[in-house]
């Protein structure tokens, strides 16, 4: 009878040390996908641009920054990754 106590442990720790493993691997994985969602949904609205060019009070930089917006026009896009 003790034998089999000892059979059923090593299985439930087995099965509990899996499953712990499979916990860490989806959250893990979820980190990334929530980062990476963040990221391109910031990338897309723009976001970060709007908030820094609204907060300019100078004219001359304001033409400044038209400026490079129609020079960028010609570049290929580039992303905060």
């Amino acid at each position: 009878m003790q034998a089999l106590e000892i059979e059923l442990t090593k299985l439930a720790l087995a099965s509990f040390l899996i499953q712990l493993g499979f916990v860490i691997a989806f959250f893990f994985t979820l980190y990334f996908v929530i980062k990476n969602a963040i990221r391109d949904g910031i990338n897309e609205s723009r976001l970060a641009e709007r908030r820094w060019n609204e907060g300019v009070a100078d004219p001359a930089i304001r033409d400044a920054l038209r400026e490079t917006k129609e020079a960028a026009k010609v570049l290929p896009p580039m992303r905060a990754d």
